[in-house]
């Protein structure tokens, strides 16, 4: 015929490779990354947290203005989104755990990885770091979103004002985390 015999490669495993927790994370960081529902999930997030922030500070200051009164903490009127948002965060964690049972993938899972702890926290770790991050950006912009919005109506905090502007956007996304994961 057209060429010689076929041969056959034999591949010997390494005997160094294995299973290890950083392995079964990076593995989850793929599905975590690779699903649709993932982005959607934090695009929604992100839209609430950041949207709902900045059109609840438009409304109060607009409200100030013309109907007198104050906002005795304009932090966290600039970050009420994220009450809303913790929908979402909750939905993409259900999403995250629960789709594979749904779809029978968690059986190719637990073949590779058959400790369960290590596939739990494997997905604990990358869904609690990455909304974390997420949060945390949401956080930062929709607090000076928020305050360019209220500084249009002459009502504004910063960071060096007020004892409560960095405190409240940095353990804002941390509290949003631990309630999204049931704690």
């Amino acid at each position: 015929g057209r060429g010689g015999p076929v041969t056959a490669i034999a591949m010997v495993p390494d005997a160094q490779l294995g299973v290890t927790q950083l392995r079964t994370v990076d593995s989850e960081w793929i599905k975590f990354r690779s699903l649709r529902s993932t982005w959607w999930s934090i695009g929604i997030a992100l839209l609430i947290s950041v949207g709902l922030g900045i059109l609840f500070s438009d409304l109060r200051g607009s409200d100030i203005v013309h109907h007198g009164g104050f906002e005795p903490d304009q932090t966290a009127l600039s970050l009420r989104g994220f009450y809303l948002a913790q929908l979402a965060v909750g939905v993409l964690g259900v999403l995250f755990i629960t789709g594979e049972y749904s779809t029978g993938m968690i059986r190719a899972t637990l073949t590779a990885v058959p400790n369960r702890v290590q596939v739990w926290v494997a997905k604990i770790a990358i869904f609690a770091g990455a909304i974390f991050l997420i949060t945390l950006v949401a956080a930062f912009v929709a607090f000076l979103g928020g305050q360019a919005v209220l500084s249009s109506y002459h009502i504004q905090v910063g960071f060096g004002t007020s004892p409560d502007g960095g405190i409240a956007v940095t353990t804002g996304p941390t509290i949003g985390t631990l309630h999204s994961l049931g704690v």
